[in-house]
This record gives C-alpha cells, structure tokens and sequence, in this order.
C-alpha cells in the first residue's frame, strides 16, 4: 500500500489489511504497535487494582481516563503526565462499579484503548 497521499490531501497514517478476518482488538493492537505506543492494562478481569505499562519511543504528555462504553469519563486516572519508556502505574477500582470499562491513554489527536472488566 502507498504510504504517501491518498489523493484526498490527507497522508495515510496507518495501513491496515482489511481482506482478512481481523478482529477488532487486533487491529488496536496493530495501530498502537505502529503508532510505537505499547499500552497494556492487566489483570481483567480485576476485583480492584489494574496495573498500566506504557513505553513509547518518544517522551509525550499524555492523559489517562476510564470511560463506559458509552464513552463518558467515569475518572481521569492521571492528567498531564510525562510519558517516557518503562512508566508503571497502579490503579485502585475498588469504588467503581462492577461492569466493562476502557482505559484510555490519550495524547494531543491520539487515543490509545484497552477494555477491562471490573468484577
């Protein structure tokens, strides 16, 4: 595939084969690995605490939310933060609800997601 303009004025970002049987979170993972992002929230399902790893190739400020999966912000896990290679974070869930939740690691136009399961 092309990797410069797709004749519309917008240059292609990331490319995708969509003529195989892809499953959705395999395609997250593929755009996070091109994006050279590795986010990853573990144990889920989880009772209380999620651990977050994230390292990317450049330092950048990012956010962290956990929205439902409607999208509304249930909290903003942590606001302004400097992303830089080898960052843990720890997360108490404990007073949320039981339910599915996505946490998003977001910088400047990019959003990265995971789905967790809170029981």
């Amino acid at each position: 595939m092309d990797n410069g303009n797709l004749g519309i004025g917008i240059p292609e970002i990331y490319s995708i084969d969509f003529r195989k049987n892809t499953k959705v979170s395999e395609i997250n993972t593929q755009l996070i690995q091109q994006a050279n992002v590795n986010f990853n929230v573990f144990p889920t399902p989880t009772n209380d605490v999620i651990n977050l790893s994230y390292e990317g190739k450049e330092e950048m400020i990012f956010e962290i939310r956990l929205t439902d999966l409607q999208g509304n912000i249930v909290a903003v896990l942590a606001e302004k933060e400097l992303l830089a290679p080898n960052k843990k974070k720890q997360f108490n869930l404990s007073s949320f609800e039981n339910g599915v939740y996505l946490v998003q690691l977001i910088s400047g136009n990019d959003i990265y997601s995971r789905k967790i399961i809170k029981q």
